[in-house]
């Protein structure tokens, strides 16, 4: 036997434990930490609609939050407008039916739910909220993902929900959110 194919064949019986040396995790599962991820992006022109992203693109301003509620003085990292940004999480669904989602936003913003638009909430405005139709829903993880623009003054954005039988929106429980645990947060200071 070949020196090569000896240890080709002694590599083979070593047992690479999961989550190392890129092993993914036992059962395929990804580590995820509670809460959503917000991306700020400072852009160089004014905007009046909701952009496409350059695949790549380095935000000014990433971390994690643990609701779907970003208002506030400071909630978008002290980017000047105009701004992108985007929130993603995967959400938790323990019993499947029919869920309704509401995206207020100052300007305008988007939802999609694993990869389908679900809302449009385009536009200059101020905090202004769409309703989406009901969506059946399986038990199980979902993606959601919000981009929002700003063009200046105040800005916004919160995600409700109304789960089946409640009749009433609601944010939803920062324990139904998850994103990827620790991703490296590389941001960019100017435009």
């Amino acid at each position: 036997m070949k020196p090569s194919a000896f240890l080709f064949a002694l590599v083979s019986l070593i047992a690479i434990p999961s989550g190392v040396c890129g092993a993914p995790p036992i059962g395929g599962a990804i580590d995820r930490s509670p809460g959503a991820t917000l991306r700020v992006y400072r852009i160089g022109h004014a905007l009046s609609r909701v952009p496409e992203l350059v695949e790549g693109q380095t935000p000014n301003h990433d971390r994690l939050v643990p609701t779907l509620d970003i208002r506030g003085e400071g909630a978008f990292g002290g980017v000047l407008a105009p701004i992108v940004t985007t929130l993603t999480a995967r959400l938790r669904i323990d019993a499947a039916g029919e869920y309704r989602f509401r995206l207020t936003s100052d300007d305008g913003s988007v939802l999609d739910l694993d990869g389908v638009r679900l809302i449009t909430n385009d536009g200059r405005h101020g905090m202004v909220g769409v309703e989406s139709e009901p969506v059946a829903l399986e038990a199980g993880g979902h993606e959601i993902a919000v981009t929002h623009f700003d063009s200046g003054g105040r800005r916004g954005i919160l995600v409700e929900w109304m789960p089946p039988g409640t009749g009433e929106w609601a944010a939803i429980p920062g324990d139904r959110l998850t994103t990827d645990r620790d991703p490296t947060r590389v941001t960019s200071p100017g435009i």
